[in-house]
């Protein structure tokens, strides 16, 4: 399933929390994600790194609301 890169791009945590699992769980490369959606290797970078914070912080979350 192709994430909305637009939601993406509009920093959106769920997208972003979308767009760090979809290349966890599907990529290979920085590189090959980037073509697949048709963004630049930086900026992809720049959407995974937000991406895994924006997954951390819900993880962290879900941790405490079950504590």
């Amino acid at each position: 399933m192709k994430i909305d890169i637009s939601k993406v791009k509009r920093l959106e945590d769920e997208s972003l929390r979308a767009f760090y699992l979809d290349w966890v769980n599907n990529f290979l490369t920085v590189v090959y994600m980037a073509e697949y959606y048709g963004i630049g290797p930086r900026t992809a970078e720049n959407y995974i790194q937000l991406g895994r914070e924006a997954h951390e912080n819900y993880c962290l979350k879900v941790r405490n609301a079950m504590a």
